[in-house]
């Protein structure tokens, strides 16, 4: 995720990778997410599977069991922060 939302190479690279999963029929999950920048710029390729720092830490399911069962959230982190799951206008594509 280095360089997005900024460098329009990765945009392109990304995009380019996006659209050649998509030609196979396969799903892709975007890694690496660290900012809410980020985030908007993924969501607005219209990628709905992300993961990364963002969203909180690797973490042992034992742990992830324990949150569940006290009632929290699943994505441990700032994902908590619900500005950053609002809705992103897609790019079209």
């Amino acid at each position: 995720m280095r360089g997005v939302p900024a460098d329009q190479a990765s945009i392109l690279l990304i995009k380019s990778l996006r659209d050649m999963v998509k030609l196979a029929g396969r799903h892709i999950t975007v890694t690496g997410v660290t900012t809410s920048d980020q985030l908007v710029a993924i969501r607005g390729m219209n990628f709905v599977s992300v993961q990364g720092p963002l969203f909180g830490e690797p973490q042992p399911v034992e742990a992830l069991v324990e949150r569940l069962a006290a009632g929290e959230s699943a994505r441990a982190g700032r994902a908590d922060d619900p500005s950053l799951m609002g809705a992103v206008e897609p790019d079209g594509a």
